[in-house]
């Protein structure tokens, strides 16, 4: 029970942030509350499923590395969830980029859901799956904080992505509109997400940062590619 207060908080700081980005674009012209909303479930829909459903698995990996005392393992273990992440998620981020529209009218559009709502949904698709890598990120680390029974760690963090997203919002909702606030929510999540890898290598040691990197260039090229070659097929 020590345990559940921060973890309830550090699982619900992605929720926390979209009911932010929810109350201020209320405020904003009739619309655009529901295409942002729209947005998020078609983002959840694709992220929350695979991600939970990866780093789920993760946890008992790593609270057993952990029981045993074999952070080298651990360590190696992390770093090579984190390649599978950034293989996954890598080429689903530019997949989304470059087919948003077609993406939209597919699942959307009919009824009064026109062109104008797909419009302004599909834009802010292109904002939110800007944070998925983070988002990826956030919760693998969640798990290797939970498997070494440290849940203030990951409290503390999400309390300041909750804090960041909050700042950015309403900055950057007075010059893009909703697409500001879906990414003021993709950056608070990344910057949660990357902070915890640093804070994770600061408590058991360095990762395989050199293999990560190596690995993130090339998905990033030939994610690049695809983009390219989507974008040209579509023209």
């Amino acid at each position: 029970f020590k345990l559940m207060a921060p973890i309830l908080l550090s699982s619900a700081v992605y929720n926390i942030n979209i009911l932010v980005d929810s109350s201020i674009a209320s405020t904003l012209a009739d619309g655009q509350l529901s295409s942002l909303n729209f947005a998020n479930i078609a983002y959840t829909a694709i992220a929350t499923t695979s991600i939970y459903g990866i780093s789920t698995v993760l946890f008992p990996q790593f609270s057993a590395l952990v029981a045993e005392n074999r952070l080298g393992e651990l360590r190696h273990r992390i770093s090579q969830s984190v390649v599978v992440m950034i293989f996954i998620f890598m080429p689903v981020i530019f997949g989304i980029i470059a087919i948003n529209k077609e993406l939209i009218q597919v699942l959307y559009q009919r009824g009064t859901f026109g062109i104008e709502s797909v419009g302004f949904t599909s834009s802010a698709l292109i904002f939110y799956v800007m944070g998925m890598l983070g988002f990826a990120f956030q919760e693998l680390s969640n798990k290797v904080f939970y498997a070494l029974k440290d849940t203030r760690t990951p409290f503390i963090t999400s309390a300041i992505s909750v804090a960041i997203n909050i700042v950015l919002n309403l900055i950057f909702v007075r010059f893009w509109g909703i697409r500001g606030l879906a990414l003021a929510t993709s950056i608070a999540v990344s910057f949660n997400g990357v902070t915890l890898i640093i804070l994770i290598q600061r408590r058991i040691g360095k990762l395989e940062i050199q293999e990560i990197g190596r690995h993130f260039i090339k998905i990033l090229m030939i994610s690049l590619v695809m983009l390219a070659g989507v974008h040209g097929f579509n023209q």
